[in-house]
């Protein structure tokens, strides 16, 4: 596949959608056979791979800088430089600003976004998102019917 593709899995509720994102995450052992990327077997979470959850999933004690910055901690990068992407991903996201608002105080729209700038913070060759924006599309649904 080329470099920059984009692959969807598309199928009813309940076929494996997400299981097969789990498993190429590392996050699921595999059934049968075997899940590689780039040519490398998968059997566990790598830097190569990162994944955007359906919910947000975000830590409720860190604020959005410290949420973004996790993943970089714990490739162990210098704070600094963490400090400087994770706000930079946060401009990118459209979210300065809320740095040092922490999940609760956002709404769900923001938390994904947060969600997003977290997995882009460690520079994946394979971003994972499994239903990223199906909240906002709830959301927006919901607002179309009350009107």
């Amino acid at each position: 596949m080329a470099t920059g593709s984009f692959v969807s899995l598309v199928g009813p509720s309940g076929c494996g959608k997400t299981s097969i994102l789990n498993t190429v995450a590392g996050l699921l052992p595999g059934f049968e056979g075997r899940v590689a990327v780039h040519g490398r077997t998968i059997s566990g979470p790598g830097r190569d791979r990162a994944l955007v959850f359906q919910h947000a999933a975000l830590l409720p004690w860190r604020t959005v800088l410290g949420n973004v910055a996790y993943g970089l901690e714990c490739h162990r990068v210098a704070r600094a430089e963490a400090r400087r992407r994770a706000l930079e991903l946060i401009e990118l996201v459209a979210l300065g600003g809320f740095e040092h608002h922490y999940p609760h105080e956002l709404s769900g729209g923001m938390q994904q976004r947060v969600n997003l700038a977290r997995a882009l913070a460690v520079e994946p060759s394979l971003l994972l998102m499994d239903e990223p924006f199906a909240a906002l599309t709830r959301k927006r649904a919901r607002q179309c019917r009350a009107s």
